[in-house]
This record gives C-alpha cells, structure tokens and sequence, in this order.
C-alpha cells in the first residue's frame, strides 16, 4: 500500500523564482500528509528566498542537491527572492499521516525570518 501511494502521489510543481515584485509565498500549510523540496539552484545564484517555519520560527535555505521534507501540517511561507534565480522540485505525498501537528498560532515577523535563517 505504501508505494502504490508514493506512485499515485502528486508530484506538483517545478517552481522557477525570477526576480520580480512577488516570488515568495504567503504562510500556509500544505492540504497533504508530506512535502519535499529538492534545491536545484546554487546558494550564489540568488538572494533571499529559503522556507521558514512558523513553529521553529527559523528560515531553512538549501544548498543545491540537498532535500527537505516536513509534515504537510506545519505552517510555512516562502521567503521572497531579492535577486537572481533560485529554482527547486516540490513534492506532496499523501497516504500515511505522520501524527505531527503543528501547535503554533503567532503571525509570521519578516524581521524573525530574515535574522533566524540556518542554511543547511
């Protein structure tokens, strides 16, 4: 049951940032059990941009090659591009429920989330 669901999975979007008004993405949750998120960009080609999550209350940035992947229950947003290109490969997985909900409640801080970014 497992891997038929990981094959009926919907693999979304291949997301490609170019420096314009708007290229980040507001807090949200995903409506799946998990997401992931493969760099496809060097840390170089851009500025900005990275995931930050509201209960860590941390901005993840990628390098290239490397992956993500959180409970789709987690609010998040996508933290604008200042310039250049960052492009990456999201992926929703549905069909097992990890059991992690995400108990935070306070409005995102774009000051918090532009101070507090780990680059892993």
């Amino acid at each position: 049951k497992y891997w038929t669901t990981v094959l009926e999975s919907e693999l979304i979007l291949l997301l490609f940032l170019l420096h314009r008004e708007h290229t980040g993405v507001e807090m949200h949750y995903d409506g799946c059990h998990m997401t992931f998120q493969v760099m496809l960009s060097d840390l170089d080609e851009y500025a900005g941009g990275g995931t930050y999550f509201r209960s860590l209350r941390r901005t993840i940035k990628l390098r290239k090659g490397q992956v993500l992947v959180h409970p789709g229950e987690l609010y998040h947003l996508g933290v604008d591009i200042e310039f250049g290109f960052r492009c990456l490969v999201v992926g929703f997985l549905d069909g097992f429920k990890p059991g992690i909900e995400d108990p935070s409640s306070s409005k995102h801080d774009k000051e918090e989330y532009q101070q507090n970014t780990v680059i892993v």
